[in-house]
């Protein structure tokens, strides 16, 4: 198998070892034919963890992912990917602000990426604040259920439990609430519990990753230097990024996520996503 299977195969066994999986399953994957993989795993796991193990930061949450992202562009000019378009839903969210959203945009588009002066300079924006404007204006796109839509789903006060968001948070006076989407799901009056991430380069292509990470730092990490240099992490998170999605327009006007020549089910509408309006408030603890 070539290299990239090779590397499925022991991320998959160093993430379960992180997780304290006994040895004596982990090293039965050995015997199993893993060269038809085509997915990047990304893991999280608390700082502590990996201290203890002699692990460097670099291998997990948003470092990890940069890394995965590099790997797909390639040979790719870093230019083909500027129109990049990240849609993210999650069934919590946590506090965050202009600086962690652009900083964490840099490692959509792939490790490599210099932050910011280079990349400004490349697009040309006169600096750091008109670019963390421009990303955050046109590239990021949030999904998170509204209060009207948890108060009208239609099995209570139950699933509410499930979507988490501190009012603190939301009302904090940094919080780049113009980031924030309505997603619709599927099926109606339910309220989804999922943790769905599109990069969607043009009008049809794109990777995606499918896994446990909320879109929070807990998850991803924190960044604990300027622009991304060094990281914490809370979390055990595990998930996947597919290579080579596309957008397919179905009846209805309604979009397919595919894979592979294969859909895939996603419980709300991937695109378009409509940002709030100024009478939405996004469903947050105890309200």
């Amino acid at each position: 198998s070539d290299q990239r299977n090779v590397q499925f195969g022991e991320t998959l066994e160093a993430a379960l070892r992180d997780m304290d999986v006994p040895e004596q399953v982990v090293s039965q994957l050995r015997h199993m034919d893993m060269s038809r993989a085509r997915v990047h795993i990304v893991t999280t796991v608390p700082t502590s963890r990996f201290r203890l193990k002699r692990k460097q930061a670099d291998s997990y949450g948003v470092f990890r992912l940069g890394d995965v992202v590099a790997t797909l562009r390639g040979s790719t000019p870093l230019s083909d990917w500027f129109d990049t378009r990240l849609f993210y839903y999650g069934s919590s969210l946590s506090r965050l602000d202009s600086s962690y959203l652009a900083c964490f945009y840099k490692y959509v588009l792939g490790k490599t990426v210099r932050y910011p002066s280079g990349l400004c300079e490349v697009l040309g924006y006169s600096g750091e604040e008109e670019y963390v404007s421009q990303v955050l204006g046109r590239n990021i796109a949030v999904g998170f259920h509204t209060q009207s839509q948890t108060n009208g789903n239609k099995f209570g006060a139950i699933p509410k439990k499930c979507i988490m968001f501190s009012p603190d948070a939301f009302f904090s006076e940094d919080y780049p609430s113009s980031v924030l989407h309505k997603v619709d799901a599927k099926v109606p009056e339910v309220l989804i519990h999922a943790k769905i991430m599109f990069a969607r380069h043009g009008e049809s292509a794109g990777w995606m990753y499918l896994g446990s990470h909320n879109f929070t730092r807990g998850a991803w990490g924190t960044f604990t230097s300027n622009f991304g240099k060094g990281q914490y992490y809370n979390n055990y998170e595990f998930g996947v990024v597919l290579p080579g999605i596309c957008y397919k327009e179905v009846s209805g006007g309604k979009t397919a996520v595919m894979w592979n020549g294969v859909e895939i089910p996603v419980p709300f509408e991937p695109y378009p996503w409509t940002r709030y309006d100024e009478l939405d408030m996004p469903s947050m603890n105890g309200m």
